[in-house]
């Protein structure tokens, strides 16, 4: 494959996994992650609604509340509710279209560094190969639109990786390194690869060098993120979310590791979630056909560390499927290793084509689902938060309940909680913070409820009504002493100030 063909070809794969996209951007974050998205958004909106003395582009905030004011999200640096922010601060497109645009662009961005460093270490047909893979599969088909922190953290390691391995530039490729772990911090899994590639250098001094700069360039980010947590969760009371106190919630090495349980949702996840099954089978492929040399083993370092994350953190990978996104690059880059004959034979370009078609096929029958909601289950949410905002001042604390998720609450633009009505079906984790509200009520719904109404919640927005009257103690309890003030369709709001 020549360059101009492998430069055209590439060119077209990023415009159609563009194409594929465009009729998502603007949809509000409902439905896949809902509440991953939506407090991405509330960050973005935040940056520019935060108090002078704590402000939103250093201190993450959300508009859920916490000791009666925004809480703090300290798990991680919000990249993309920043880069979202900006844009809509420029354009005023709304968060709706930035949030997803961002992401777009970064995988885009992610998937030319990817190719762009390839072509000149591999050749043309292994960057194609390896950038079809990455772009048509389903994990990099969803969380191309998907506002998160995940589109960001890939960009910047596949630029890390461009740095280190063509411009030779270890120590800005350890500071883009140490900002990719920042945004998710499973994605330091990846580090021994990147060391082992800094050690591959034939002179002892460039070496040692190299690992040098790398490495403290690397703990400049992260240290200068640690301590904003570590003065943010010392300094204020109103923490959400905290890094310090997630790592000490018994995360690690779940119980639910090596059941069958697990084993058989990892499997569902790496063919269908991560991979699709005919990209999955030429991954597998490669560890019985393809010779392992030391570049090679270089991406098997890359995808062995970032699979780790489904030991070590498997209750996290079981229920986030995206905790693996790490590992996309280099799984692509193994799986194109193995589809390079496809290139190599006679009418290689037509087979290459056949098999794109047939593999994003296979992918868009996964995703379709999650990535083209149907836009009358996508928009009630949004139509319910504005109706709330018609009915409340921009002041009024309200309980939204949309199951476990808070894209209701961020709709509705209002300071708030949620609310999950199955919360007494479910098992309380054994974990301080959520230990902390059950002596508090939660867990136990008309507890729970009034503790709110305790802290100022001025109105219950409920988005299912039918779920509500399953719970026949609890939708007893608040019709006959709270005032339905609204009943539009399936959504109720009762007005908690009011008894009837």
């Amino acid at each position: 494959m020549t360059k101009n063909q492998s430069f055209l070809l590439f060119w077209l794969l990023i415009a159609f996994s563009i194409i594929l996209k465009i009729p998502v951007l603007g949809l509000p974050f409902t439905g896949h992650f809902a509440s991953y998205q939506s407090l991405n958004a509330m960050m973005a909106s935040m940056i520019g609604e935060a108090p002078a003395e704590i402000p939103g582009w250093i201190f993450p905030q959300t508009f859920l509340l916490q000791e009666g004011r925004a809480g703090l999200h300290l798990l991680y640096y919000p990249f993309a509710s920043l880069s979202a922010w900006l844009g809509n601060s420029v354009t005023g497109w709304g968060l709706d279209f930035w949030g997803r645009f961002q992401a777009l662009l970064y995988m885009s961005l992610a998937a030319y560094f990817l190719w762009n460093t390839l072509r000149r270490t591999r050749g043309e047909r292994i960057a194609v190969l390896s950038a079809t893979v990455f772009l048509f599969s389903p994990m990099g088909l969803i969380y191309g639109t998907s506002f998160q922190n995940e589109a960001f953290a890939v960009c910047t390691l596949t630029l890390s990786y461009f740095l280190l391995e063509i411009s030779k530039r270890s120590a800005l490729g350890g500071l883009l390194f140490g900002l990719c772990v920042v945004s998710r911090l499973h994605f330091l899994l990846v580090f021994p690869a990147f060391v082992y590639l800094l050690a591959g250098q034939p002179s002892p001094k460039k070496r040692w060098m190299s690992l040098g700069s790398f490495s403290l360039a690397f703990l400049i980010p992260l240290c200068l993120w640690l301590a904003l947590v570590v003065y943010g969760q010392n300094h204020w009371g109103h923490v959400e979310s905290s890094l310090l106190d997630q790592t000490g919630e018994g995360r690690l090495f779940h119980t639910m590791l090596g059941t069958l349980t697990y084993t058989l949702r990892l499997a569902k996840i790496l063919l269908f979630d991560f991979l699709n099954p005919l990209f999955f089978l030429f991954l597998i492929l490669f560890f019985f056909k393809k010779r392992k040399t030391s570049t090679v083993t270089f991406f098997i370092l890359w995808l062995a560390g970032s699979v780790l994350a489904a030991l070590i953190v498997p209750k996290k990978v079981a229920d986030h499927p995206f905790y693996l996104i790490s590992a996309l690059p280099a799984a692509s880059v193994l799986t194109g290793l193995v589809l390079e004959d496809l290139l190599q034979s006679k009418r290689g370009l037509l087979k290459f084509f056949i098999f794109s078609f047939f593999a994003l096929n296979l992918s868009l029958a996964i995703v379709a689902p999650i990535l083209y909601p149907s836009p009358t289950e996508s928009l009630a949410i949004p139509r319910l938060g504005k109706k709330v905002q018609t009915l409340s001042s921009s002041h009024d604390r309200i309980i939204a309940s949309h199951g476990s998720a808070c894209d209701l609450l961020y709709y509705s633009h209002r300071k708030g909680w949620t609310f999950d009505l199955m919360m007494e079906e479910r098992k309380i984790e054994q974990q301080k913070r959520l230990l902390s509200l059950q002596a508090k009520g939660y867990g136990k719904l008309i507890a729970w409820l009034e503790y709110l109404r305790s802290q100022g919640a001025k109105y219950l927005v409920l988005s299912d009504a039918a779920e509500f009257y399953l719970r026949r103690d609890f939708s007893s309890y608040v019709e006959s002493r709270y005032r339905n003030i609204d009943q539009s369709g399936n959504a109720l709001i009762f007005d908690l100030t009011t008894y009837e």
